[in-house]
């Protein structure tokens, strides 16, 4: 009974492992060291990802807005932040961030 128990947890531990998605985060320490950004960069950027958050969290919280309309406002805010963030990188920045970004698509197919 032992082995089939532990069987079956193990099962459901690669199977609940198997569902997990891995996104890029494009915010983490990680990623800014990669991409060479400077302490006035990173700053910058936490910066952005905060006020990104606390609009996301506004709009969320917001009864009067439908569910549609929410889901439109947060592509508004994350394409702003987006285009937001490319401009606080430089040229290369910005290329290494893609090639980064590509990289880990491929990897985590």
């Amino acid at each position: 009974m032992k082995k089939v128990s532990l069987l079956v947890l193990f099962i459901c531990s690669v199977l609940f492992a198997s569902a997990q998605t891995r996104s890029f985060n494009y915010y983490s320490q990680e990623t800014l060291d990669a991409i060479g950004t400077t302490p006035e960069q990173q700053s910058k950027i936490r910066e952005l990802k905060k006020n990104t958050d606390s609009a996301v969290r506004a709009v969320k919280n917001d009864a009067s807005i439908s569910d549609a309309d929410k889901k439109a406002k947060y592509r508004e805010i994350y394409a702003e932040g987006s285009a937001a963030y490319r401009k606080i990188l430089t040229e290369e920045q910005n290329a290494k961030l893609k090639a980064l970004f590509i990289k880990f698509k491929e990897e985590n197919k």
